[in-house]
Order: C-alpha cells, then sequence, then structure tokens
C-alpha cells in the first residue's frame, strides 16, 4: 500500500534508527526502498542485517547508484515504488510512532487527495521541540486557500499519491530543489492532518545553512528555485485569482527570503565566509524586485548584508538600493549606517546641484 524511499548517504551510524521506525499496529503493507546514493561506509550492510529484523507486512529493497544527491535518489525511489501511495524519511530522521497508521486512516476517510501533510516536530538531544510556524489549518485545502501550507515545504510528513509526483525533484539543484516539488501538489488537493508524524533530526553540524564551503552554489540554487517558483505560480490554471496569486508568491517570498536565505547569509557572513556580491547577491536582489515580495522579508535580509558584508560589498549594496529607489528610512541600524546614507545622499545631491548650475551658467 505504501513505499517509503530513504536516500542513503554514509548513514551508517543512524540509518537503523530511521528503519526501525517504519511501523504498523495494523500491519499495513509497506514497501521500505532504500536509494543507496554511493555510499562509502557501512551503510549497505547494517542495511542488509536489519533485514532479518523486518515484521513479516514490511519488505525491503535496497537500489544502488552513483551519487547524485538526496534529490535525484528520491526520483529514482519515485520511478521504482511498487505501491501507488510514497512516504519520504530521511535517513536520520525518524517518523513518528504510528505514523503509517494515522496516514492510512485519513487516507480511507477522506479519500482522493494528492497530498496529506501532517505535523512536524524536531527532535534534539532526545527532545521533541514542537514549530510554532508549522501549525497549519487541518482539513482539505489548496495553496491558494492555504499559503501558509509553503511552511511545510520539506519532504518529509507527508504521504503522496505516486500520480501526481511523477516529475520528481529538480536533480540538478542541492539547494532547496524540494520546492518546486511539493509547489506542484499543493496547487491540487491537499489534506492536512493535526497530528504528528514525523521527527525531523536537528542537527547543525550536517545542515546546509551550517555549511559555508558552497555557498555560492547554494545562492545560486536559490535563485533557479526562486524563478522556478515564480513561474509556477505565474503560469498554474490552480490559482483563480490574481489576488490569490499575489498572496502566495507574498508567503513564498517571506518563507525563502526570510527563513531560508537571511538565515543563510547572516550565519555565513558573521563566520567571515567568502561570497561573490555582484554573482551571488545581487541577482538574488534582482528577482526580488522583479515580481511580488514581502516587504518585511526584503527589509530584514538588507539589514542582516549591511551589518555582516564587509565595507566594500556594503557601498556596492548602498549604491544598487539607491538606484532601485529604495527608502533607507525602513532599516533598523545603527546611526553610524544610517549616517552613511544621509551623507551620500547629500553629496550626491550637492553633485547634481553643482551640474545643473555650470548647465544653467553655460547656456548663458
Amino acid at each position: 500500500m505504501i513505499t517509503v524511499v530513504i536516500p542513503v548517504y554514509n548513514a551508517s551510524e543512524y540509518i537503523q534508527r530511521a528503519l526501525a521506525s517504519i511501523q504498523s499496529i495494523k500491519a499495513i503493507p509497506i514497501e521500505i526502498l532504500c536509494i543507496n546514493d554511493g555510499s562509502t561506509d557501512d551503510s549497505v550492510n547494517v542495511i542488509e542485517e536489519y533485514k532479518n529484523d523486518l515484521p513479516n507486512y514490511q519488505t525491503l529493497r535496497i537500489l544502488s547508484k552513483a551519487n547524485q544527491g538526496a534529490a535525484a535518489a528520491r526520483n529514482e525511489g519515485i520511478q521504482h515504488a511498487r505501491f501507488p501511495y510514497i512516504m519520504f524519511l530521511d535517513s536520520d530522521d525518524q517518523l513518528a510512532p504510528n505514523a503509517i497508521d494515522i496516514f492510512v486512516d485519513a487516507l480511507q476517510k477522506y479519500p482522493n487527495h494528492a497530498v496529506y501533510v501532517g505535523q512536524l516536530v524536531h527532535f534534539k538531544n532526545n527532545q521533541i521541540i514542537k514549530l510554532k510556524n508549522h501549525q497549519l489549518k487541518p482539513g482539505p485545502t489548496t495553496l491558494s486557500e492555504q499559503p501558509e501550507l509553503l511552511q511545510s515545504i520539506g519532504p518529509g510528513a507527508k504521504l503522496y499519491h505516486r500520480q501526481w509526483i511523477k516529475k520528481g525533484f529538480d536533480s540538478g539543484i542541492t539547494f532547496c530543489e524540494e520546492h518546486t516539488f511539493n509547489t506542484r501538489v499543493f496547487l491540487k488537493s491537499v489534506f492536512v492532518l493535526n497530528e504528528i508524524v514525523y521527527y525531523y533530526t536537528q542537527d547543525d553540524r550536517n545542515s546546509i545553512t551550517q555549511d559555508y564551503t558552497n555557498l555560492d552554489k547554494y545562492m545560486k540554487d536559490a535563485i533557479k528555485v526562486r524563478k522556478n517558483m515564480f513561474t509556477l505560480i505565474n503560469t498554474t490554471n490552480d490559482i483563480e485569482t490574481n489576488v490569490a496569486c499575489d498572496r502566495v508568491k507574498a508567503y513564498y517570498s517571506y518563507r525563502m527570503d526570510n527563513l531560508i536565505i537571511s538565515y543563510l547569509l547572516k550565519n555565513a557572513l558573521q563566520q567571515k565566509a567568502s561570497i561573490q556580491f555582484q554573482d551571488s547577491i545581487i541577482p538574488y536582489l534582482n528577482h526580488i524586485f522583479e515580481d511580488t515580495y514581502d516587504e518585511k522579508s526584503l527589509i530584514q535580509l538588507i539589514e542582516f548584508l549591511f551589518r555582516y558584508l564587509n565595507q566594500s560589498d556594503r557601498m556596492q549594496l548602498n549604491l544598487y538600493l539607491r538606484q532601485k529607489k529604495f527608502d533607507f528610512e525602513k532599516l533598523n541600524l545603527n546611526p553610524n549606517h544610517k549616517m552613511s546614507f544621509i551623507v551620500k545622499r547629500s553629496l550626491n545631491n550637492t553633485k547634481d546641484q553643482i551640474k545643473l548650475t555650470i548647465k544653467k551658467r553655460l547656456k548663458h
């Protein structure tokens, strides 16, 4: 009935815990499909050993492939899944107790939805941490009705009908590759559950938002994803009005620009990570200004940049924003930063006035 797809890359330390969390009191038929994404550790042997402990209602298969990342591994799982309903479980996460049964109950009571979305909690140091911003209104819904679905934009805590996810994840992208995948499904029919179904392991050591070695690549991926998302939202027939379309785009701007990119850049720049300002940050800001955006998120992003960029990049940002006619008074910055804007603006106004005076005198 359900295939659980697990991308596996060097997960020997915790894959057994993930496998053991896949349980069903009702003995629902479950296929566990582990996609070995080029692991170089003992992951495959650990999974093979776990086969000896499988309940009789479960089957387990391992498919091995060259390392291409989690998105490509999940796509492999979609392609080879034997059951019509699919869940994704990361190898360092866990399903909550009875998660499978909770989803099946919902499926039987409220059939024919493209995706069923449960509640996700963080799991750190054996403690459950509930997320306030993941509280969605339960029941049937769509993205146009509830843009807050974009808070739950990762693949965890969801049961998908396979027919709606055949297009798969953006496998050429490492950062935020799941955004268009879930948005395509959210534009169809969604059913939100109240129950907790997924434990997300919060480990900052393995978090992309704590990895600054590929910062420029992540920013370029973010630009691609943001453009793909806005194209998808602008061209879909599943959002009936322009007002609803703008609400969805504004909420995605909040989700991406505030909760992801601002956080990534703040942490990276605080750690003095290098970033190509002209190639990474300016193109991202350009795309924000091109379409609907959440103003508070833009302001917060700009504030982070002014606080943590080096002096040279800060001056370039100042010039760029003045060209965009951005209102600097909206920024909550220290007096020195604000004074620099006022001084530069005054100097430019003075220069313009001098040029105008010279032109007038030349005419006479």
